[in-house]
C-alpha cells in the first residue's frame, strides 16, 4: 500500500524560514522606540500678569485711591503759595546780581523746585531706599535745608505780623513735608505688594521649571531603557521567548509551500491538511533537527563511510513519525522538487 509522499525542506528553505521567523519575532517588539513616544505635555510656566493681584492688600483699593487723591490735592494747595513766593524771591535775588529776565525766571522756578522737592525726595528716599539708622540720619540734613529754604522764602514775602500771616508762612512747607510722608508710605505699601506678587511668581516658576526638568529626565531615562531593551531583544531573536513558536510556524509554512507545487501537489496538500497537531509537531521537529544532526563530538568518533552513500542521511527520532512512503512500501524521505536529497 502506497502513501502520499511529501517533500523535505532544503537548506535554503530552512534559512528562509529562519529569516522569516526573525522578522516575526522582531515585529513582536514593535518599531524602534523614539523619544517622542515617551514625552508628555510639559506643565505650562506661569504668566507674570496673573500674579499682579495675587497678594491681598491690607487696605481696600478705594481707600488707597482716596488717600492718594486727597494727598495730591493737599500737595497742590500747599505748593501753589510757595511756588509764587519762592519764585519771586529767587527771581529778585538773582536779578539783583545778574540783570537777565529769562535767567531770573529760570532761577525763580528752580528755587521752588529745589526747596519743595528736596523735602519730598529726601523723605521718600530715606524711608524707601535706606534701612540703616545712620543713612537715614544723614537724610535729615537735606530735609532740614529744604524746610529752611521754604520757610525763609515764604517769610521773606509775607513778613508775618499776625497769626494768619505766620500760618501762611509755616503751613505750606510743613504740609509738603507731611504729604511726602504719606506718599512714602503709599509707595512702600505698593512696593511690598509688588514684591510679594513677584516672589510668589518666582517661586511657582522655579517649582514648575524643576518639575519640567524632572519630567524631561524621567522621559529620557525611560526612553533609553526601552531602547536598550528593544535592541537587546531584536539583536538576538533566537534568544527571545517568541522564537520557538515563530520558527515552528515558519517551518510549517515552508513545508506547505514546498509541497504546493509539482505533480501530486493536490494529494500532498490534502494529506498535510489531515495531519494532527502532534504529527505536525513531529514533522516540524524533524526539519529543525535535520540541520543539527552533526555535533562537535562526532569529530572524535571512528570514521565510518558507506560504500554506497559516503554521507547518508541519519535517522531522526521523533515521538510521532509522519509516514512518507514510496511506491515499493519502503519508508524514506523523497527528493525535493528540484530532485536533490537533504
Amino acid at each position: 500500500m502506497s502513501q502520499v509522499q511529501i517533500y523535505r525542506l532544503t537548506d535554503e528553505q530552512r534559512i528562509d524560514a529562519k529569516n522569516e521567523a526573525r522578522k516575526v519575532v522582531i515585529a513582536q517588539y514593535g518599531d524602534e522606540p523614539t523619544l517622542e513616544q515617551f514625552q508628555r505635555p510639559l506643565p505650562m510656566l506661569p504668566n507674570r500678569e496673573d500674579y499682579q493681584n495675587r497678594t491681598v492688600s491690607d487696605y481696600p483699593a478705594w481707600l488707597t485711591k482716596a488717600i492718594g487723591t486727597f494727598m495730591v490735592i493737599v500737595f497742590i494747595a500747599a505748593a501753589l503759595p510757595s511756588l509764587f513766593r519762592l519764585f519771586r524771591v529767587g527771581y529778585d535775588y538773582y536779578y539783583m546780581g545778574i540783570q537777565s529776565n529769562w535767567q531770573a525766571t529760570v532761577v525763580g522756578v528752580s528755587t521752588f523746585l529745589l526747596a519743595e522737592f528736596l523735602i519730598v525726595l529726601s523723605t521718600v528716599a530715606m524711608r524707601v531706599l535706606f534701612k540703616s539708622k545712620l543713612a537715614r540720619a544723614f537724610f535729615l540734613i537735606p530735609i532740614a535745608l529744604g524746610m529752611a529754604m521754604a520757610f525763609v522764602g515764604n517769610w521773606t514775602i509775607t513778613q508775618p505780623h499776625d497769626t494768619m500771616a505766620w500760618l501762611e508762612t509755616i503751613v505750606p512747607p510743613i504740609a509738603v513735608l507731611f504729604t511726602a510722608f504719606i506718599g512714602e508710605q503709599m509707595i512702600l505699601h505698593s512696593i511690598k505688594t509688588r514684591y510679594a506678587n513677584e516672589r510668589a511668581y518666582q517661586q511657582d516658576r522655579r517649582a514648575l521649571e524643576s518639575e519640567r526638568r524632572e519630567q524631561s529626565n524621567s522621559e529620557k531615562l525611560a526612553y533609553r531603557e526601552a531602547l536598550a531593551n528593544w535592541h537587546d531583544a531584536t539583536k538576538a531573536p533566537e534568544q527571545s521567548d517568541y522564537w520557538v513558536s515563530a520558527y515552528a510556524n515558519a517551518i510549517r509554512n515552508k513545508i506547505m509551500e514546498a509541497n504546493n507545487s509539482g505533480t501530486g501537489k493536490t494529494k500532498r496538500m490534502e494529506y498535510l491538511d489531515t495531519l494532527s497537531r502532534q504529527e505536525w509537531i513531529a514533522l516540524v521537529r524533524q526539519e529543525i533537527e535535520a540541520e543539527q544532526w552533526f555535533k562537535e563530538q562526532h569529530l572524535n568518533e571512528p570514521k565510518q563511510v558507506s560504500p554506497v552513500n559516503p554521507t547518508p542521511a541519519l535517522p531522526l527520532e521523533s515521538p510521532v513519525a509522519v509516514p512518507v512512503m514510496s511506491a515499493n512500501g519502503n519508508s524514506h524521505y523523497p527528493p525535493n522538487g528540484n530532485g536533490s536529497h537533504t
